[in-house]
């Protein structure tokens, strides 16, 4: 075999080298976008609603939201005395409006009227959640819907998914004059990368194995799927919050769910416009604040209201 032969046969076995490294890396890439479909996108565990606001003597009204054809979203509409702003309180994944009760009564408490959701395939909602994809969009259209029953003013309360929705729910809808966020997530490869939970965590802390994913998610996942991966798309709380005219983000320092950094990712972002922003980080772990901090939570989250409607 004469030299320049050898120099092609080795070329070739470099590159069915790449090739097979290239293989492994997409089969293993596909395997956990797999596990994230399953685990975080369509298992979703439907939790039973069992208590109501009555469990707290308020008065509340039932209230179905079309978000599209066939898709009807479940809320309660607790008045207090303040119709506005009305406080539209959003849960977290698998959260349904029982997750919320203890909120609501501390907003009715304080005379601020209130709206319970059941995100899209969750509680007793219908349709599947993808990966959250639809929630910043449902949301919008459940303001929409309140604003022309002549409710001019929202503000928008969000627990760890139910955060990144609002956050850019609160971006894309003027009548939003606030968005308090619990937990958020800046973007899932930020909010999922350290995360024990997530079966897939080779994904995002392999740049070659992402990288692929990049490559090979929009032909091959549903498009909603893609959204919610892809940084630039439906749950990228980073790419919007800057658009927030106020925001409350409150996060713990412990967050082994959702690393604190992307809470000072989302401060860091938020202060290039004007605006009130602000940033509470509290001991504890994962959206724990309210439980192990209820006055100082309330103190904050009350101020911080105040601060966006009275000036």
């Amino acid at each position: 075999m004469t030299p320049k032969e050898k120099r092609i046969w080795r070329v070739i076995f470099l590159i069915g080298i790449l090739i097979t490294l290239a293989l492994i890396g997409l089969v293993r890439t596909l395997d956990a976008i797999k596990a994230l479909v399953d685990e975080y996108c369509i298992d979703v565990a439907r939790l039973p609603v069992k208590e109501t606001p009555a469990k707290y003597g308020l008065e509340y009204q039932e209230i179905d939201v079309e978000v599209e054809p066939g898709i009807r979203l479940k809320t309660w509409y607790i008045p207090s005395q303040l119709a506005e702003p009305l406080v539209i309180l959003v849960p977290g994944y698998e959260g349904t409006r029982e997750t919320l009760l203890p909120g609501i009564q501390f907003f009715h408490e304080v005379g601020y009227s209130t709206l319970a959701i059941d995100p899209r395939g969750q509680g007793e909602s219908d349709g599947e959640s993808i990966c959250g994809s639809y929630l910043a969009s449902d949301l919008g259209k459940i303001v929409q819907f309140f604003n022309q029953k002549g409710v001019s003013k929202f503000v928008l309360f969000g627990v760890s998914l139910g955060a990144v929705g609002s956050i850019i729910a609160g971006a894309q809808n003027e009548e939003v004059v606030g968005v308090i966020a619990d937990s958020a997530f800046a973007n899932l490869r930020q909010g999922l990368r350290h995360s024990p939970s997530c079966q897939a965590s080779i994904l995002f802390d392999n740049s070659l194995l992402y990288k692929l994913f990049q490559a090979f998610v929009p032909i091959y996942i549903h498009n909603a799927f893609a959204e919610f991966i892809d940084p630039t798309k439906a749950t990228d709380a980073l790419s919007h919050v800057k658009d927030v005219r106020n925001i409350l983000l409150i996060h713990g320092k412990n967050d082994t769910v959702i690393p604190v950094e992307n809470a000072y990712l989302l401060f860091e972002k938020a202060q290039k416009t004007p605006g009130i922003k602000e940033l509470w980080i509290y001991e504890g772990d994962h959206a724990e604040g309210f439980m192990k901090h209820p006055t100082e939570y309330k103190r904050k989250v009350l101020g911080f209201i105040k601060r966006i409607t009275e000036g």
